[in-house]
C-alpha cells in the first residue's frame, strides 16, 4: 500500500483468523475488530429464540484508534433472498465507513480520511 498525504478512499482488508491490523498509511496504532459475529439461519426457526436467527447476519465493531472512530458494521437478509457474502459494500453506522464480506475476509473502506504522512 503506498503512502499518501491525502487519503480519498483508504481500504483496510482484513483475514478473519486474524481480528487486528494496524494501517500502513494512516497512524501507528492497531485498529481492530470486535464482537464479530456471522450466522446462517437454519431451515426451521427454534421456537423461542430471538427473531434475529431468523435471518443470515454479519455483525461486528470497527475500531479506529487513529482517527478515534468507533463504528458498528452489520447486515442481515431473509433466507434464500440472496447470498450474506456477496463481496458487495454496505455502509456501517457512520464514520464513512463501509464493508464487504466475501466469506473468508472482510474488506473495509472509509471515505474522506486525511493522512498526515
Amino acid at each position: 500500500m503506498h503512502l499518501l498525504r491525502f487519503c480519498i478512499l483508504l481500504p483496510l482488508t482484513l483475514a478473519l483468523p486474524s481480528l487486528k491490523r494496524q494501517s500502513q498509511s494512516c497512524g501507528a496504532q492497531e485498529w481492530n475488530i470486535q464482537q464479530f459475529t456471522t450466522f446462517t439461519a437454519g431451515s426451521t426457526p427454534t421456537p423461542g429464540a430471538p427473531p434475529i436467527f431468523a435471518f443470515d447476519h454479519i455483525s461486528f465493531y470497527f475500531d479506529d484508534p487513529n482517527f478515534n472512530t468507533r463504528a458498528l458494521c452489520e447486515r442481515s437478509i431473509e433466507p434464500g433472498t440472496g447470498q450474506l457474502a456477496d463481496g458487495n459494500l454496505y455502509p456501517c453506522d457512520g464514520n464513512n465507513m463501509f464493508f464487504s464480506y466475501e466469506g473468508a475476509s472482510v474488506n473495509l473502506k472509509r471515505t474522506g480520511v486525511k493522512c498526515d504522512k
